[in-house]
């Protein structure tokens, strides 16, 4: 990157930050609106995503002879025609940010004025940021905001046919209008290409776990030309100044994929190098979040036979001398596994589960120390965008990310910030030391298993200690006063199941006005008992959380006909179980729930 352009971006750096915190406060603080702000944006978030940027702009960028920091963040002005304050009261207007952060999004939800306007300003003044906007039900599409965009929307129409993307009903304005629409046009050309049945589907190939990784690749090449082909169709028939985008999106977003099908193998040098010199234009789903994040996926999920060396070089040195002779004879029948020879199937399942969760916390410093070793591959600065987004959804397990990733770190920015996430890491972790020696401590235990207390949360702990379903979905429907119930089914390192827990604070509430009780079950699966208390506490849900045993964790599964996690039960006041009613508690139809308790 040339200097002249390093000094833009250095130059430009005080105003980013003053700009993004106009930004930042406008969606907080807007008086011209008649508006609720409802933002997952934190201080702790935007700090993260402005340093993060600043390299992601240089990357982006950095040949450009222009700088591509804006003078101030983009707005996106909402015009609602036809809106009635009366009926349209409860009208909002929903803008999911894509952003830089291990999140990859930030949610805003806005009301209309009186005169069915509203304004949300970007908190940072970036170019080309996705945002999948939504107008209650009956409008959903993506917007692409570089310098500013106004959206004239005919709401009677709307509420007549509701509509996705490209529609009527919906115009597109301002600088970005073109672009906006221009985007929004090709998504209804390839979901009509899909409808067809003509537009192939590279996540089907890559779910298919009987194709030799060879081959697979070569299809998703294939998969990646067809699609190449169809958007030259549509930029042949439909040409534009933003035809670029398809085709950035299109190659960030392959890339990203070919990552995921080599995560826990081996890539060709070749394709990695040429991965490598891609560069995403656009924070988006599948630019930035899909291309890095994946990225990031595909260095730190080790290979077999890195396996092997995290349980050499961690885990041998530091355990006991019994245990190092089990651990010895393990690998030897892992070795002979990857050799294709003859080796013990039952003791290599057992002892892989065993040293797995017996040692998790070494297991996990060995893994961050092999992808930090393979990150020395990638130049300086993407290197140092890998290592910010990765980290752990359990906070000691990101203290120790942390930890051995700062000093390594290039780009004094991004130290810096790092820095700030280690300082809040400890101070999560103090938080959550405190409030299990604070949890009281019932002095009997209940049917559904040891009583481990309640924290000051409100969230009371118990450890099943039954290995029979049936018994422990009795004790728990014992203890709950005939009252309907979701057994919500989850993991520690889920993330969908731990943001579903998250975001649905309010469904929790309207439940319990109901008469209906949300218990959640944690499976043993990846986890341990002492990772649950600690993820529990962080999250600080006040109601029933139950650690099933292995027994249980893996029949429950099998009897409900469960897909994967997070899962749900529901059971009425009569204990009848409705399947299919709960697919998750954010979205979830209260209405439904009413008909059947």
């Amino acid at each position: 990157m040339s200097d002249t352009v390093n000094k833009k971006i250095s130059g430009h750096f005080l105003t980013v930050l003053r700009t993004a915190k106009l930004g930042f406060n406008s969606i907080f603080f807007k008086k011209n609106c008649n508006l609720r702000a409802k933002t997952l944006l934190s201080m702790k978030s935007f700090s993260l995503m402005l340093w993060i940027t600043i390299v992601f702009l240089q990357f982006a960028y950095g040949q450009s002879s222009t700088s591509p920091i804006q003078a101030q963040p983009p707005s996106v002005k909402v015009k609602l025609t036809g809106f009635d304050p009366a009926t349209d009261a409860d009208l909002t207007v929903k803008f999911v940010l894509v952003e830089l952060t291990p999140d990859h999004q930030a949610t805003t939800t806005l009301n209309p004025d009186n005169n069915g306007q509203l304004v949300f300003t970007l908190p940072f003044a970036l170019p080309y940021q996705q945002i999948w906007f939504s107008v209650g039900e009956y409008y959903y599409g993506e917007l692409i905001v570089n310098k500013g965009l106004d959206i004239d929307i005919q709401l009677p129409a709307l509420k007549v046919a509701e509509s996705k993307y490209a529609s009527r009903s919906v115009d597109y304005n301002g600088p970005d209008g073109a672009m906006t629409q221009y985007v929004n046009e090709y998504v209804v050309f390839v979901s009509k290409l899909r409808d067809e049945g003509n537009y192939p589907d590279i996540f089907e190939l890559m779910r298919d776990r009987t194709m030799p990784l060879e081959e697979k690749v070569e299809a998703m090449w294939a998969i990646n030309k067809t699609q190449a082909e169809f958007e030259q169709q549509f930029v042949a028939e439909h040409p534009s100044p933003h035809s670029w985008i398809l085709e950035n999106e299109r190659i960030s977003d392959f890339y990203g994929n070919l990552c995921v099908v080599h995560w826990g193998k081996e890539m060709p040098e070749e394709l990695f190098k040429e991965i490598l010199r891609h560069e995403p234009k656009l924070i988006s789903n599948d630019g930035s979040s899909s291309y890095y994040g994946y990225l990031q996926n595909f260095l730190i999920i080790p290979t077999q036979e890195e396996h092997i060396g995290i349980y050499e070089e961690e885990l041998m040195p530091n355990i006991i001398p019994e245990e190092q002779e089990r651990l010895q004879n393990f690998l030897v029948q892992w070795r002979k596994k990857l050799a294709e020879e003859s080796y013990d199937q039952e003791l290599f399942k057992t002892d892989s589960r065993y040293f797995y969760r017996q040692y998790d916390a070494l297991f996990f410093t060995g893994r961050v120390k092999n992808f930090l070793r393979k990150a020395t591959a990638l130049p300086p600065k993407k290197a140092d965008m890998v290592k910010m987004l990765g980290g752990d959804r359990e906070v000691w397990k990101n203290e120790e990310y942390q930890r051995l990733v700062l000093p390594t770190m290039h780009n004094e920015y991004l130290k810096h910030i790092m820095e700030e996430r280690w300082a809040e890491t400890r101070k999560q972790l103090d938080f959550i030391n405190e409030q299990l020696q604070a949890m009281s401590v019932e002095p009997t235990d209940a049917p559904v298993g040891k009583n481990l207390g309640t924290l000051p949360s409100g969230a009371t702990l118990f450890e099943a200690e039954t290995d029979d379903l049936d018994a422990f979905l009795g004790a728990i429907r014992s203890t709950s006063s005939g009252k309907a119930m979701i057994l919500d089914i989850w993991a520690t390192w889920c993330s969908p199941c731990i943001h579903d827990m998250k975001k649905s604070a309010d469904q929790r509430k309207a439940l319990e006005e109901m008469g209906v009780e949300v218990v959640y079950l944690c499976t043993t699966s990846g986890t341990n008992l002492e990772g649950w208390k600690n993820m529990v506490t962080q999250l600080g849900i006040d109601t029933r959380h139950i650690y099933m045993t292995k027994a249980v964790s893996e029949e429950i599964m099998k009897r409900f006909n469960l897909p994967g996690y997070p899962s749900h039960i529901f059971i009425d006041s009569k204990g009848k179980y409705h399947p299919g009613v709960v697919h998750g508690l954010q979205m979830l139809d209260l209405e439904e729930i009413k008909e059947k308790m």
